[in-house]
């Protein structure tokens, strides 16, 4: 997960407030997002939905709303639901420099934490981290059904293949293997969230590639 930039020009058919997921709203969130899921950063296909970052069910008066819009998988959408509301607004904040995006292959599991002292107690950012977990690893964050253990392994080869180019560059940093990191590092790519942490927990990597991971800002 990742900071958004989405257009500031309203979608021409939410003026009319009969629906909020007009061909205008879809192709625009689509260019906003580059075609992927705000939420797990997966390419979306025509797998998606028309999300409301603070939900239909309790917040009505924003569901024209052009800033409470985003696109959303149909699985991370339906894990998010109308249970969290308040979570970090992706298109205000630098979601990848609040929330460290890990993956512990002592236990095979997503890890995400505050970047901030705990005491701070910034209540959206604790929402956020219940939901990412409850996304990657299960309703009680120890255990996933089968479809939740296929999310995960999506994820996970996607992450096992750019750590397998970054080790290569360490080992041997010439031009071919910076062009491969810096392809993945691309906007359109997938999980930038977890491969920023990759590249910002190593002062090698942060040194060349800095410039390559400071998306939306």
């Amino acid at each position: 997960m990742i900071k958004v930039h989405k257009s500031i020009n309203t979608p021409q058919s939410l003026q009319t407030k009969t629906k909020y997921d007009g061909e205008d709203v879809r192709r625009q969130l689509s260019l906003d997002q580059y075609k992927k899921c705000y939420l797990c950063e997966r390419l979306l296909g025509t797998d998606y939905n028309i999300e409301h970052l603070k939900s239909q069910a309790n917040n009505p008066s924003l569901k024209y709303d052009w800033n409470n819009l985003l696109m959303a998988c149909s699985y991370c959408n339906n894990k998010k639901s109308n249970g969290y509301d308040d979570i970090i607004n992706p298109i205000l904040m630098d979601v990848e420099l609040l929330i460290r995006q890990e993956v512990v292959y002592e236990n095979n599991k997503p890890q995400f934490l505050f970047t901030y002292n705990r005491n701070d107690n910034n209540r959206s950012v604790s929402i956020t981290l219940e939901l990412l977990n409850k996304i990657y690893n299960g309703k009680n964050n120890n255990m996933r059904t089968h479809r939740e253990e296929e999310f995960f392994n999506i994820i996970y080869s996607k992450y096992r293949l750019f750590c397998k180019k970054v080790q290569a560059y360490l080992q041997e940093p010439n031009a071919e293997n910076i062009n491969k990191i810096c392809e993945d590092l691309k906007i359109e790519s997938e999980i930038l969230g977890l491969k920023y942490w990759i590249i910002a927990s190593d002062e090698r990597l942060l040194q060349t590639f800095e410039k390559y991971i400071r998306w939306n800002r």
